[in-house]
């Protein structure tokens, strides 16, 4: 068959489709590209012999929508981090892809640049979705390899292809995540890099792209070029401005957070929509990049200084039952539960503002008798008013918060009478260090650092406790974890609730 020769029906039913595709009735559509791939009796095993522009057409045209029904439009992209398909999407998936590639074994060698850069840039867009039946954290990243090498062969095609530019961004973001998880540092500096190339050569097509906007500014935040960080964020503000959609509102809390930070200023808490967005994306390998390559101890550490508390409760109180009761603040994946049972708790309830990091604490079974997804002080609401804690604990809750007067008043208040409260804060900088005054906390007593978390001077701490009714039982230096290889230092506080004998 040579190129442009299909059969006037064939080529009747390809416009028909088309024009169908255009107007938004996708079901109309594949039915007349598949009557149109059936009328030349072309199957997926004769497309390489073809090598016909139409016919790659038709193959194009049925994958793609194909594509298009099972993970929408570009328009309606939310910019997942984590856009894998599972199950029976997966495997219709998978044939639309398999259709992709026929369009791309029948494009002939005189097919144009135009041509084989639309072909490419619809597969390698497809291939973003393919690897979730392994999940991200354990994908070997061959289909993401893939897939980045095509949308590459797509721009260079045709440098005007927007979309091929945004999703090879999208491709070398998800794939950097796969090489930061094998320890590739030097590969995931070199794919931000050209991620940042790709979404700036997006954006240049289509400046007023919010999701390149969006994706261009925290990439421009992430390797420190702060002014363009704040146009491009600042931007997309401006274009969403009126958009309610649920994913826009998340990318709009994060924006404002991170517009705070470049801007030097302090708010008193991180948006939750932006807190519940960053750790839904950060669930899967939250477990083994916190503990294994940021070194992450919080949790050992609070359960080591709670375990000295609990023998002086014992000792004041023989035979009782100091931590029956246990709320866990910011449960996140679990990984208080276990120590937490090893101290006698006897009911764990943990609260999370990420779903997906509570999915996690559920399949891993970490010891809780219940799982609230909401804000901290929605604990203390779900298990009713007339139930009180023995424990409270937040470890690396409050580096999200800065004001942290109504998360310590409520939890005061579902307090029994001797209760306890235990979390980290992170420090500001020691006094001589390199970045002491970078660092250096307002009166306020906290701030919102370059980090994008807060940091509490000790004092503010102490001070917001006791207007609670909290006393400070103990205070410890520590190191909680790693941050890009350097310690971040913080502390622990041990604090009971005032009653009467309790020293002052």
């Amino acid at each position: 068959m040579t190129a442009h020769a299909i059969a006037p029906t064939a080529n009747a039913l390809l416009q028909a489709g088309a024009k169908a595709h255009k107007l938004g009735d996708l079901r109309a559509a594949e039915e007349l590209y598949q009557q149109a791939l059936d009328s030349l009796g072309v199957s997926s095993s004769d497309a390489a012999k073809e090598k016909d522009t139409d016919v790659a057409e038709i193959f194009h045209l049925l994958g793609a929508l194909r594509v298009q029904k099972l993970v929408g439009s570009a328009k309606d992209e939310e910019d997942d981090e984590e856009p894998f398909l599972q199950g029976k999407a997966a495997a219709s998936l998978a044939e639309a892809i398999a259709l992709l590639r026929c369009a791309r074994a029948s494009l002939p060698s005189t097919a144009s640049d135009t041509a084989r850069a639309r072909v490419a840039s619809s597969l390698g867009t497809a291939m973003l979705h393919a690897p979730k039946e392994q999940g991200l954290a354990r994908a070997k990243g061959s289909a993401l390899e893939e897939a980045v090498a095509i949308l590459r062969e797509a721009c260079s095609l045709d440098p005007q292809r927007w979309s091929a530019w945004y999703n090879l961004s999208r491709a070398l973001a998800l794939f950097g995540l796969v090489k930061e998880r094998q320890g590739l540092t030097d590969d995931v500096r070199a794919l931000n890099e050209e991620r940042i190339r790709a979404l700036r050569s997006a954006q240049r097509l289509r400046p007023k792209h919010a999701g390149c906007l969006y994706r261009l500014g925290m990439a421009c935040r992430e390797k420190g070029e702060g002014d363009e960080a704040l146009q491009m964020l600042g931007d997309f503000m401006t274009a969403t401005e009126g958009d309610s959609s649920a994913g826009c509102l998340r990318r709009r809390a994060g924006a404002s957070h991170w517009l705070a930070v470049l801007r030097g200023e302090t708010t008193a808490t991180a948006p939750p929509e932006y807190v519940a967005g960053l750790f839904d994306g950060y669930a899967e390998r939250f477990d083994d990049h916190l503990v294994g390559a940021l070194e992450y101890r919080t949790p050992e550490l609070l359960a080591a200084e709670l375990k000295s508390m609990k023998d002086t409760l014992l000792a004041e109180s023989p035979g009782s039952r100091p931590f029956a009761r246990c709320a866990d603040l910011g449960c996140g994946t679990g990984l208080m539960g276990p120590p937490l049972r090893e101290l006698g708790v006897e009911h764990l309830a943990g609260v999370d503002l990420s779903a997906k990091m509570l999915e996690v604490a559920k399949e891993k079974d970490r010891g809780y008798d219940k799982l609230v997804c909401g804000d901290l002080v929605d604990i203390f609401q779900e298990e009713g008013q007339a139930t009180e804690f023995d424990l409270v604990v937040a470890a690396d809750v409050f580096v999200y918060v800065g004001d942290l007067l109504p998360a310590l008043l409520a939890t005061s208040q579902s307090l029994t009478p001797r209760g306890v409260v235990a979390f980290s804060t992170e420090a500001p900088p020691r006094s001589g260090s390199a970045n002491e005054k970078e660092g250096r906390v307002p009166e306020g007593g906290y701030k919102l650092a370059e980090t994008g978390r807060y940091m509490h001077t000790a004092s503010y701490v102490r001070s917001t406790a006791e207007a609670c009714g909290l006393h400070l039982s103990k205070r410890a230096n520590v190191v909680l974890r790693k941050n890009g290889g350097k310690p971040v230092h913080g502390q622990l506080h041990i604090l009971r609730k005032v009653s009467e004998g309790l020293p002052s």
